[in-house]
């Protein structure tokens, strides 16, 4: 939520923008601090034994909306420590310019923003800001936006921002490029159907195969919550090419969940069923793997060890309210390869362990707990813990696999 600046900040930035000094502004940001441990990293592959580390990031920035035009800036520093296997790319900034855009109204109901900014489309499957790394991703580019009653079109162009840990030298126009339109048709309040077709072009791709990559992705979702009821269902087609290979990849993602207002600790069940095309052989000239293109980075949970690319999992969960302002979650997550030929991917795209002949489908069983409690001062506090085993095809490669153990502590405050 953001707050008014003192008067002499809003002349200043008013100043900045060259808005006359009674011009309103506000002001806006979060801190976030989190202590993570990771036991036997991608079940012992990446690192053995625990490991302790801090990250924190912190978020400022400023704008002015008026009737015809607005604009406004972030800054974000983010910060990694101890962490024995190395520090992410997306772990680590300095300081550098999170956001800067202009928005124009060019009539009651077309608006265009410009400049750097996060972008989440629908149920962030496919964008999202990744919230859950220390540096959230944003775009430079264009987003072109058409409200009526009942629908909402965006039609965006623009480059992912690429991260660079230092100070002020995350540069423009060199990521992943992402073009397209998406478009929400409401029936009800929360309840509705998206449809979207969206493009994606990178310069050399993360998987097997080395080749640039141009991938359209054609999708529909439905999606709504009555209070008792809710759902969210999506299905996406790809084609394109990489290199000379061509493409056709899908996915169906699908949750469902019921909840009980009215019994103690107001619970609430759900199921979640999820499936992604793998590649069927990655000698030949035909590409059947899913990309996610930029997808939250915790897709599957707080641990956020795999990513959806040829797989198919189960994850039923129930969450309990214990107090107020106090939840808390439990679930399991169980996860196969959906192709033989293909192995395991992380969140990224990049493959973690690679098919090696193995039969088995099974990967993984991660069975987590997560806390989450708002203090009456509006600082957020969480606590997750996951144990995540190695299934039979981790086991066949990796004979020596170990469970990974997992422990998240959180504290954010926003402003």
């Amino acid at each position: 939520m953001s707050k008014p600046l003192p008067s002499y900040c809003s002349a200043a930035l008013a100043a900045l923008m060259g808005l006359a000094p009674a011009a309103h502004a506000d002001v806006f940001g979060h801190v976030r601090a989190r202590a993570t441990m990771q036991q036997n990293a991608l079940w012992g592959t990446e690192h053995e034994g625990a490991d302790w580390y801090v990250t924190h990031r912190y978020h400022l920035g400023a704008e002015h909306s008026g009737t015809t035009w607005g604009a406004g800036f972030e800054l974000a520093a983010a910060y990694d420590h101890g962490a024995a296997f190395g520090t992410s790319p997306v772990d680590e900034n300095r300081l550098d310019l999170h956001r800067a855009w202009l928005d124009l109204s060019l009539s009651d109901s077309v608006s265009l923003r410009l400049g750097r900014d996060e972008w989440k489309l629908g149920s962030g499957r496919l964008v999202a800001t990744r919230d859950g790394t220390n540096v959230k991703r944003r775009f430079d580019g264009a987003v072109l936006r058409l409200s009526a009653p009942g629908i909402t079109i965006k039609t965006l162009a623009g480059f992912e921002v690429e991260n660079d840990p230092g100070v002020f030298d995350d540069g423009i126009g060199k990521g992943k490029a992402l073009w397209g339109t998406y478009a929400t048709i409401a029936s009800a309040p929360g309840t509705g159907i998206d449809v979207y077709y969206l493009g994606y072009r990178a310069g050399s791709a993360r998987d097997v195969r080395s080749a640039t990559e141009v991938r359209h992705s054609i999708g529909a979702r439905l999606f709504g919550d009555t209070g008792i009821w809710d759902w969210d269902g999506e299905a996406v087609y790809q084609f394109g090419r990489q290199g000379e290979a061509t493409i056709a990849a899908w996915t169906v993602a699908a949750t469902a969940g019921r909840a009980f207002r009215d019994t103690t600790f107001s619970p609430r069940i759900a199921l979640s069923a999820n499936i992604a095309s793998g590649d069927r052989d990655g000698t030949d000239n035909k590409l059947t793997a899913f990309n996610a293109l930029f997808p939250r980075g915790s897709y599957f949970s707080d641990l956020a060890h795999l990513g959806p690319r040829n797989f198919y999992n189960l994850n039923p969960y129930l969450t309990l309210e214990l107090a107020e302002r106090l939840t808390v979650t439990m679930d399991v997550n169980m996860f196969w390869r959906f192709s033989r030929a293909d192995g395991v991917y992380a969140p990224n795209g990049s493959q973690i362990l690679a098919a090696d002949r193995s039969a088995p489908r099974y990967v993984d069983t991660a069975t987590s707990i997560n806390f989450e409690f708002t203090t009456r001062g509006g600082v957020f506090l969480g606590a997750v813990a996951t144990r995540s085993a190695p299934g039979a095809f981790v086991r066949h490669v990796k004979p020596d696999a170990r469970a990974i153990t997992f422990i998240e502590l959180t504290a954010r405050l926003d402003f």
